[in-house]
């Protein structure tokens, strides 16, 4: 039943195939799904690597292709996806793309509006 409902929603949201996170970015931004609450404690100060991260979790639909994305290979990439969790309290990929909506961390393209570490403010 919810393999089934899960093949709709992508059927439904063009996501055929992408991974979780995809799919979660895209029903939060459509709106399909309440906006995340904002987690408690400050919002992260990101490294671009972890901005560009972020954005290639939610917008690539396979881990071979985020990594391709942030121009690393596939055994680096879980070892700064663990930095980026630690980065936002998460516990896991999904929770990283929800905790960031609820900062307000990603547009609804994708892109990763957080701040940089050591940009002027």
């Amino acid at each position: 039943m919810v393999d089934t409902n899960l093949r709709g929603l992508r059927r439904k949201l063009n996501c055929v195939g992408a991974s979780p996170t995809v799919l979660v970015h895209q029903l939060i931004t459509q709106k399909l799904v309440p906006q995340p609450p904002v987690p408690e404690g400050p919002v992260p100060l990101l490294s671009q690597l972890q901005r560009d991260l972020l954005t290639a979790l939610v917008t690539q639909p396979t881990q071979k292709a985020v990594a391709a994305t942030v121009f690393m290979g596939v055994s680096k990439l879980q070892t700064e996806i663990d930095r980026l969790q630690a980065a936002t309290g998460s516990t896991d990929r999904i929770q990283i793309v929800v905790r960031a909506h609820g900062w307000g961390l990603l547009r609804s393209s994708g892109t990763a509006t957080a701040t940089v570490v050591g940009a002027g403010r």
